[in-house]
């Protein structure tokens, strides 16, 4: 079982803090619940259930693991689904799965997307911004929470870690 104040990846609200762990009387039924804050959004409180949400939570990353993660972004390779309605489906699986290399997959499949149609004077739909968005926000806050950056930050972190990859 989790302890108060662990950290973890709760579905697609991403980095969460356990602030609380308690019984519970919602529809008439007495269950222990975990009582989440997301990191992104203190204001917020997510309840879920002792019992049935391990499936949902996820161990955040280590630091070390961060690190092998973004070293390992250049073996990771785009996959464009032509069909809009089957990329949809497709995205919406990878953001609500949260494996992390699939989202670094969408993460450089969209931004390859993006730089074509911008170099013919096009935009990319808003379906695909949104789940650009999406994945970035969750990659980027946790890679932010576990290297204690501020997610800003996590960009350039990136791009110098694959500099120094590549200069090494």
């Amino acid at each position: 079982m989790l302890s108060i104040h662990d950290a973890i990846l709760y579905g697609n609200y991403g980095v969460c803090q356990i602030v609380d762990i308690r019984q519970e009387n919602f529809c008439q039924k007495g269950t222990l619940y975990y009582v989440l804050s997301p990191i992104d959004d203190p204001h917020s409180t997510i309840y879920c259930p002792v019992e049935t949400g391990a499936g949902r939570m996820r161990p955040l990353l280590t630091p070390v693991q961060a690190d092998e993660l973004i070293r390992s972004i250049p073996t990771i390779a785009p996959k464009w689904i032509e069909n809009a309605q089957a990329r949809r489906d497709q995205y919406r699986k990878i953001l609500k799965n949260g494996d992390r290399r699939e989202l670094i997959m969408l993460i450089k499949t969209l931004y390859e997307s993006r730089t074509g149609k911008a170099q013919a004077g096009k935009r990319m739909s808003a379906s695909d911004e949104e789940a650009l968005r999406e994945a970035e926000r969750l990659l980027h806050h946790e890679l932010a929470y576990v290297l204690k950056l501020d997610p800003d930050q996590v960009t350039g972190y990136i791009a110098h870690q694959l500099d120094k990859d590549a200069q090494a």
